[in-house]
């Protein structure tokens, strides 16, 4: 069963390869010329701005070695995996637009492929509608205040006036791993919708209400509130608090801020995060529901550069649920090639002590090369004697390489030594190709990547 198991992952591989070669060679030959540049003093070609097109290609091998249980032999791995990304807009005198990715995967020898090999993430056509509107159907990512995840149905987005928009949205929601499928509206259904208002010339304001469903069950069903303002130069803040109505709880409280006045000064960013634990109540991890509190979270940042590309950053990490704790502190400075820094961890999780650096060089246009290195010494509990303490170092060598307009090739190895497997050594390699016409000019533009 084996040999028949590896036999038909092969020939999925190369109709991965070979497909997606296919299809970026015939778009290549089938598509009509650029139109010619205008000479001085000649009109330039007629084109319609309105039409515009795009599409990419990711072609990624990826090959490893998986450390098996005790007393069973080491696995290879010879993943491929294929993108494809691409959108056509002025459709229908421009009031229609196509837009999708999606990735197709399959592995040499892999025995038994725990993940879904071929995923849609995003298809859907968009409609332009009267008021600025905007209508779409189709599979798309939400991303509206209390709502962040892939749905399947209908989204709507309107601009009555200046100062107003208005969205609103319902469908089901996507399957959890991208699958080509959609999901019954009575066991995964989702609505919801959201007004922006801006008030001022510095302070916006949003509400927004949505209600999911998982395998049947609520889901959530929150309402936010949010304001974004800048009361001075080079100082935004972002402020958002949702609130579950199914609990009657405040689900989410946060405040992020950043503060640059100008290109020259330092960079500063902070983080407060104030989150309810939620868990699905048809998965494994309901049965610790009642042991989980409130997280809180902080971040903060500051990074600084010159013009001959010398500075510094520094980071803090904070970690408070209940009586636990857990901080990262980090510090790296910032050389013409690259970066050397240091990075400690302490808390109830345990400790971590590491060094870190990576180098970047251009030796010509075409050709970035990187490379980096992180020592550092763990342990899994707190005041952990020094038998306790373990050791992990880890190196990346990359390059990227830009053939020509719209043909770039990528090559990084990875290894990883660590006390459970130290002979980890991954490669990868991808070919990335592009073109595209009209208003968007992607990639060699139009006539494809043969011309």
């Amino acid at each position: 069963m084996i040999p028949t198991q590896r036999r038909n992952s092969k020939e999925g591989v190369l109709q991965i390869v070979v497909g997606g070669f296919l299809v970026l060679l015939l778009t290549g030959l089938l598509l009509p010329p650029a139109p010619a540049r205008a000479q001085s003093g000649q009109s330039p070609p007629a084109f319609d701005i309105a039409d515009s097109w795009y599409l990419r290609s990711r072609t990624t091998g990826y090959s490893f070695r998986t450390a098996p249980p005790v007393g069973q032999p080491e696995e290879d791995h010879f993943e491929f995996y294929q993108h494809f990304d691409g959108a056509y807009s002025g459709m229908a005198h421009g009031k229609l637009d196509l837009r999708f990715s999606m990735r197709f995967a399959d592995d040499w020898a892999m025995r038994a492929n725990p993940t879904t090999p071929n995923r849609l993430h995003v298809l859907y056509l968009q409609y332009h509608t009267p008021w600025r509107g905007r209508a779409r159907l189709g599979r798309l990512f939400l991303q509206e205040g209390v709502a962040n995840y892939t749905m399947d149905g209908l989204y709507l987005s309107l601009k009555p006036t200046r100062r107003v928009r208005l969205r609103a949205w319902g469908g089901s929601h996507s399957p959890l791993d991208s699958r080509w499928e959609i999901n019954s509206l009575g066991q995964e259904g989702t609505i919801g919708a959201r007004a922006l208002l801006m008030a001022t010339r510095c302070l916006d304001l949003g509400l927004s209400w949505a209600y999911l469903e998982r395998g049947g069950y609520t889901r959530y069903q929150k309402v936010g509130a949010e304001a974004k303002w800048a009361p001075v130069r080079g100082l935004n803040t972002i402020l958002r608090g949702h609130y579950e109505l199914a609990t009657e709880q405040w689900d989410r409280a946060e405040l992020r801020a950043w503060y640059q006045p100008t290109p020259s000064w330092p960079q500063l960013s902070l983080q407060v995060l104030d989150r309810r634990q939620s868990v699905d109540k048809n998965t494994w991890w309901e049965r610790f529901l009642p042991s989980l509190d409130r997280i809180r979270l902080a971040r903060a940042a500051l990074r600084y550069e010159t013009d001959a590309r010398w500075g510094l950053e520094l980071s803090y990490f904070g970690s408070f649920v209940d009586t636990f704790s857990q901080t990262r502190l980090d510090g790296a400075l910032i050389f013409p090639y690259g970066r050397l820094g240091y990075s400690t961890r302490l808390g109830d999780a345990g400790e971590e002590s590491r060094w870190f650096g990576d180098l970047r060089w251009k030796p010509v246009g075409w050709c970035d090369l990187q490379g980096g290195a992180m020592l550092a010494t763990y342990a899994l509990m707190k005041d952990a004697p020094s038998d306790e303490e373990r050791d992990l170092v880890t190196l990346y060598l990359r390059a990227l390489t830009r053939l020509r307009q719209g043909f770039d090739l990528h090559l990084e190895l990875q290894s990883l030594e660590n006390p459970l497997y130290s002979t980890d050594v991954r490669l990868l390699v991808g070919i990335d190709l592009a073109l595209g016409g009209g208003a968007s000019r992607t990639g060699l533009g139009t006539g494809g990547w043969l011309q």
